[in-house]
């Protein structure tokens, strides 16, 4: 479904499902922020799994989160390995793609 929306095409996702390897070197902030322009640009919920522990020298953040289409944290975790549960309304996401139709105006053939 990623990559349906990606390329302007329809997406029916209401939910999407990524992991990540954010590592405690980098600003926790930019982030969660990332986190928030996927939601905000493709009108959908995004559950976060986030490592957490360490490999070799890296030490990865955790700090998992679930966000909801209108780009509100439903759950967050913090830097310890846990199980959060959020409560996702998924029917949100279609009243957010009306009020932000940024989906319908995008260009692909402009995508270089």
């Amino acid at each position: 479904m990623y990559l349906k929306a990606q390329d302007g095409h329809n997406c029916d996702a209401s939910l999407w499902i990524n992991e990540q390897g954010h590592i405690s070197a980098e600003p926790l902030e930019m982030f969660l922020w990332e986190i928030r322009v996927q939601v905000m640009q493709n009108q959908v919920a995004i559950a976060m799994g986030n490592r957490v522990g360490t490999e070799g020298d890296v030490a990865f953040a955790g700090q998992s989160v679930v966000v909801d289409p209108y780009v509100n944290a439903a759950s967050e975790a913090d830097d310890q390995e846990q199980l959060i549960i959020a409560d996702i309304d998924l029917t949100q996401t279609a009243a957010a793609r009306k009020q932000r139709p940024f989906l319908g105006l995008r260009r692909p053939e402009w995508y270089v």
